[in-house]
């Protein structure tokens, strides 16, 4: 009789091992579903998110000087971009057809705004930032300051914020969804670029108009430190050089007539084809 209820014994304990290994086994395979899960959610998050490698940032007057290729994926993504523009937009209900944005009340939130890029055709509908004495401030944030891997669109202080320089450079990113200045890369089509060449700059108080007359693929030169913009004429060297390009991913148009006193508006992003190529797209301003 002992050794039938010693035998007995010896199964409980048993049993009851079997059913502490299988529950932990169980919480094992649950905790690890749980894990991928949060990392697809993560992955979706970051999709879309071109990764472009950086060079060395040169220093100059304003401290931090921006190099295009000076872009990471280290950023997280707080707010999409869309999410803010649609915030913005909301802004600018009842406001008029020939100013849709009020840069007026933007800057009440976000003082750094002090215009708005439009390119019909586009995704290209984005406020345009600069950041006093850090140009690299809006590389991974938006204009209201939130952490985004897109970014924003900027400049540098090299220009004024009236557009008024002979030739005002606005940075942006590559981004493989298209967003910020992804679908730049639209122009690099001729059918494209022969039907959607204008451009729209929206101030506090007008309306800019450009006309687009090229979109090149370039080298990574600095473009507001490697020409002088001061003299008369000074834009001319660089548009002679614009104009020479002849390549299957640059469109010109040769018959437009560019003058010394013409105001250009030059927009840089990022190429595929790696760190030591731009894609310009290039305006030449018809109103004033």
């Amino acid at each position: 009789m002992n050794k039938r209820n010693k035998s007995a014994g010896n199964w409980i304990i048993v049993g009851i091992a079997a059913f502490l290994m299988a529950g932990i086994c169980i919480c094992f395979v649950v905790n690890r579903e749980k894990q991928k899960l949060e990392a697809a959610k993560l992955y979706e998050q970051t999709a879309g998110s071109e990764d472009v490698t950086g060079e060395d940032v040169s220093e100059s007057r304003s401290g931090k000087d921006f190099n295009q290729s000076d872009m990471g994926d280290e950023s997280s993504t707080e707010k999409s971009t869309d999410q803010l523009r649609d915030g913005l937009s909301k802004k600018q209900a009842d406001y008029s057809a020939e100013l849709p944005v009020n840069i007026a009340e933007i800057q009440k939130d976000m003082p750094d705004v002090y215009g708005w890029i439009e390119i019909p055709g586009t995704k290209v509908n984005y406020p345009v930032v600069q950041r006093e004495d850090d140009n690299l401030y809006y590389l991974d944030k938006t204009p209201d300051g939130s952490s985004n891997i897109e970014g924003s669109i900027f400049s540098e202080d090299y220009n004024r914020r009236d557009f008024t320089d002979p030739v005002t450079v606005l940075y942006g990113h590559n981004m493989k969804n298209g967003d910020m200045f992804g679908e730049l890369h639209l122009y690099e089509d001729k059918s494209f670029f022969d039907a959607n060449r204008d451009l729209y700059i929206y101030l506090k108080d007008k309306k800019l108009t450009y006309r687009i007359f090229a979109a090149v693929l370039f080298d990574n030169r600095h473009i507001m430190q490697s020409y002088d913009f001061s003299g008369e004429d000074s834009i001319l060297p660089f548009i002679r050089e614009i104009m020479n390009i002849r390549n299957m991913r640059s469109n010109v148009d040769r018959d437009i007539s560019i003058l010394p006193t013409d105001k250009i508006l030059t927009l840089s992003t990022c190429h595929g084809m790696g760190s030591d190529y731009r894609y310009l797209v290039l305006g030449v301003l018809q109103n004033d």
